[in-house]
């Protein structure tokens, strides 16, 4: 099961046949999946072509994509727009819309709702296929990297300041990583929407794009930087990484270990984890305290009750709450 946040893709070994099994195991908008005979089905939102049936309309039931009939489908990755195909022979296979050289094939714009194969990739071998917002990379069997698309943002893992690397890629090109990793090559790729994630055979992480702590990194990484190793740690010892996943502003990691590591943005809980306190927050909760303090210590004692004092308090009540940022109520002043 694999697919962007606009549409799904699962593989089975049976054809679509009502009530199993893609209808159960999927969503609404764009899905894919392949039959017993590595056949493709698509279905949903079509107006990005994404779909792949040669047109720009929406299907609501499972339909075969017939560009691809005489091709045994191994694999498919779903991006924000567009869709890439791998087939049995190694060869790949795009559609949906082209800007910024998403397809590989090219300066490309508008839709290309017909699959149709990435030149720069034929005879490759590709093994790994991944799609991106609007980027994509590929691995081959020999562990070479290729990624293309919009690199505005450092996800294609060239740093910047390469001969066009400072612009969008629109054809696949070779990302060397000798350097940075010895003699592991690549295993697993993972395109987000604006960042990429390449873990190595050895199990090490490395991570571009817009990032920072979404990317495994402590600090803002310069999106000149390139591929950089994201260094995840379990308690004080690093460890390596088995699986990866990447969302718009969070990444979900697991290592060899069969632990989860997460990291990045928690505005909607989804690095699930408590969030920790705000420093906002923080401070009205600060202030809140102090109130109760003065609140406390303004009580007249028996027999001396006194509404000027009791004004004072209030009075510095309400200084206390503006200090930190808290109305306090009008009722206040009459307590």
């Amino acid at each position: 099961f694999q697919g962007h946040h606009r549409w799904r893709a699962a593989m089975t070994s049976q054809a679509p046949s009502p009530g199993i099994p893609l209808q159960a195991v999927t969503t609404p908008l764009a899905q894919e999946a392949l039959h017993k005979h590595c056949a493709l089905y698509t279905w949903g939102d079509g107006s990005s072509g994404a779909l792949g049936h040669g047109d720009l309309a929406s299907v609501s039931e499972p339909e075969r994509v017939h560009p691809l009939t005489k091709q045994r489908v191994t694999a498919v990755s779903c991006g924000s727009e567009h869709t890439l195909v791998l087939v049995a022979s190694g060869d790949v296979f795009s559609f949906g819309r082209a800007d910024d050289g998403a397809l590989g094939h090219g300066p490309e714009h508008g839709v290309r709702p017909t699959p149709r194969q990435i030149e720069g990739l034929q005879g490759k071998s590709v093994a790994v296929i991944a799609a991106g917002g609007r980027h994509s990379g590929a691995i081959t069997v020999t562990g070479a990297l290729f990624t293309w698309g919009n690199g505005l943002d450092g996800q294609l893992g060239y740093p910047m300041g390469e001969d066009g690397a400072d612009s969008n890629q629109p054809v696949p090109r070779q990302l060397h990583l000798n350097t940075m990793s010895g003699a592991s090559l690549p295993g697993s790729l993972v395109c987000g929407e604006h960042n990429t994630a390449v873990t190595l055979r050895n199990g090490t992480l490395l991570t571009c794009g817009l990032g920072g702590p979404r990317l495994g990194h402590l600090k803002l990484v310069d999106r000149n930087s390139g591929l950089v190793k994201a260094n995840p740690t379990l308690g004080q010892h690093e460890t390596m990484m088995a699986g990866v996943a990447l969302g718009e502003a969070h990444m979900a990691a697991v290592n060899h270990f069969g632990a989860v590591m997460t990291t990045g943005s928690n505005a909607k809980h989804q690095l699930g984890a408590k969030p920790a306190p705000s420093q906002a927050a923080a401070s009205r909760q600060a202030a809140l305290q102090q109130l109760m303090e003065v609140v406390s210590s303004a009580k007249p004692q028996a027999g001396s009750a006194g509404a000027q004092g009791q004004g004072n308090g209030a009075g510095s009540e309400a200084r206390a709450a503006e200090a930190g940022g808290v109305q306090a109520s009008p009722a206040a002043g009459n307590a």
